[in-house]
């Protein structure tokens, strides 16, 4: 049998770790978060850049489109004289 002095001092021990167990769990819950949002970021990151080349690309094709159009147009005004 533990003496009583020998049994509070583990009962303190105990008491003044166990929050700083906790709180080593808890930061690691909140390290694993980080690191999720923080890939998440990467990956919407990535998402806008395809986003914008995709717009980039439109906005290039649309111009052509329009020079075309306007080719086409200048060829019927020369043939409709």
């Amino acid at each position: 049998m533990e003496s009583k002095p020998k049994a509070k001092l583990h009962y303190l021990f105990l008491n003044m770790f166990l929050p700083l167990i906790t709180i080593a769990m808890v930061s690691g819950g909140v390290l694993a978060i980080i690191q999720q949002q923080t890939h998440s970021s990467e990956q919407m990151l990535i998402m806008l850049k395809q986003i914008a080349s995709g717009v980039e690309k439109f906005a290039h094709t649309t111009a052509s489109i329009s020079g075309a159009s306007e080719n086409i147009q200048s060829i019927a005004t020369v043939l409709n004289k």
